[in-house]
This record gives structure tokens, C-alpha cells and sequence, in this order.
């Protein structure tokens, strides 16, 4: 019997390139098994935009974006006979220490936020950041190992922050890491039948940093979802005094992230 199944789709909002992601799924099914039906970073660039500035590109912007949407529209119902079921974005970082960019991308993120609604009748449903990469990838949650100079922090704070159960983001890799590499990588690993983009330096195109944002903002939001917000936790932890091995789970029944610290 063919389960039912419903399309996602999934944007990364910038003032310069959205992210955006289309997924076939089944609801109840783990992440791992959805089905990729788009996936590209929209660069919101023209001619027309070279002569607009401030706040009215953002709507010639939106209007990029739309005929986007509207082409996205088609190729579902012309493929699958059916709408957009559901859509996810990710929440706009609120911690950057420009004011001024934080106002113009929220502004920009009501305005497509809106156009959603219009073309689709569906009200968006959002997604942080750390809430969409640590429930895509639950293995990115580890015990903070560097400090900010990329030293390792004294065995004893590790130690205490195992007993606390304090995992982070990020936790077992260098301060300074590119965690929007981190992300891809992690994505091109579980669909390696991705074709990516890639400039004439040969190096990856940048607007695929964008498009595996909106990717995993579809996985966090299912894997968020099916475990009820509930983050994993650590399981099991091995202290040899030179090495502590320690495991992550959502709970004893679920897949289980096995980690390792040396000294």
C-alpha cells in the first residue's frame, strides 16, 4: 500500500540569496527518507536591482522570488497532481551587532513570508537556526571542548558539563569553524546523489551554502517534531582519565551518536 505523502518546502532568507528546498515525505518517516525534489540558492541579482537601492529592492526582490514560487508551484502539481503542504523558514539571526542589517532582513523576511501566504494560502510555520541544524544533525550536539582561543578547556570543566548533561552546537569542533561547511558536508554525506554548483575557479558556488540551510531546515523541523522538541542527552559516558567516550541520544530506543575526547 503507498503511504501518503506531502511536500515541503523549506527557505533560508537573505537579502542577497534565498535558500530554498523542496521535499517529498512521509510523515512519521525519519528524515533520511524523504525524497529531494529541489534544491538551489535564488541570487537575487539584476540589472534592474543595480539601479534600486534601500528599502525598494526588497520588493523587486520579492518579486524575483515570486515568479520563483510560482514556477515551484507548477512543477509540483504538473509532477505530483497536488500543492505545497507545508512551509518552513528559518528565522532571521537576531544577534549581529549591525542594527541595521538585522532590520532590513526581518523586513525582507515579512515581506516573503507574505508572499508565501499569497501564492500557497499556507501560513509559514519558522525554525532557528541552532533549532534546524541541531535537530537536523543531533550528532553536532557535543560537550564544548575548545574555548575561543582554540585551546581545550580543563578536563574538569569537561568532566562537569558531562555530569550537567551540557551539550552545545558546534561543541566538539575548533571556535573558529565554518559551520556552514560543516552543514554542507553533512548534507552532501546523507544525499551524496547531489549535483552541486560550482564556479569557474572550481571552488562550490555559494548559493549552495544557502540552498543546504533551507535543506536542513526541513530536516531539524522533522526530526523537531517527531521528538517533540526534545533535545538528545547524553546516555552513556566511558572515562579512561587519557580518553572519555560518551553517547547522545533522543532516548535509549533511538540512533545513538557515539563521541570521543582525548587528552
Amino acid at each position: 500500500m503507498t503511504q501518503d505523502f506531502k511536500i515541503y518546502l523549506g527557505l533560508d532568507i537573505s537579502t542577497t540569496t534565498i535558500g530554498i528546498a523542496v521535499i517529498k515525505h512521509v510523515d512519521g518517516n525519519p528524515n533520511t527518507e524523504c525524497e529531494i525534489v529541489l534544491l538551489e540558492g535564488l541570487v537575487l541579482k539584476s540589472k534592474e536591482l543595480n539601479k534600486i537601492k534601500g528599502i525598494e529592492s526588497l520588493f523587486l526582490k520579492n518579486k524575483m522570488f515570486r515568479e520563483k514560487l510560482l514556477h515551484i508551484k507548477a512543477i509540483i502539481y504538473q509532477t505530483y497532481q497536488k500543492e505545497i503542504d507545508k512551509v518552513i523558514i528559518e528565522e532571521p539571526l537576531y544577534g549581529s551587532n549591525n542594527i541595521l542589517t538585522v532590520g532590513i532582513l526581518m523586513k525582507f523576511n515579512g515581506i516573503i513570508s507574505n508572499t508565501v501566504y499569497e501564492e500557497t494560502g499556507l501560513v509559514p510555520e519558522y525554525i532557528s537556526s541552532y533549532d534546524s541544524r541541531s535537530f537536523a544533525f543531533p550528532q553536532l550536539l557535543e560537550v564544548h571542548v575548545f574555548n575561543k582561543k582554540n585551546e581545550r578547556r580543563d578536563i574538569k570543566e569537561v568532566r562537569k558539563a558531562l555530569k550537567n548533561n551540557n551539550l552545545v552546537l558546534f561543541g566538539g569542533y575548533p571556535f573558529q569553524i565554518d559551520k556552514k561547511t560543516v552543514i554542507h558536508e553533512l548534507i552532501s554525506e546523507k544525499f551524496p546523489n547531489i549535483e552541486w554548483l560550482y564556479n569557474k575557479k572550481g571552488d562550490l558556488d555559494k548559493s549552495s551554502f544557502d540552498s543546504t540551510d533551507a535543506l536542513a531546515c526541513l530536516l531539524g523541523y522533522i526530526n523537531k517534531t517527531q521528538h517533540n522538541e526534545t533535545k538528545p542527552i547524553i546516555v552513556d559516558v566511558v572515562d579512561t582519565g587519557k580518553e572519555i567516550k560518551y553517547t547522545t541520544a533522543f532516548t535509549d530506543n533511538d540512533e545513538k551518536f557515539i563521541h570521543k575526547i582525548t587528552f
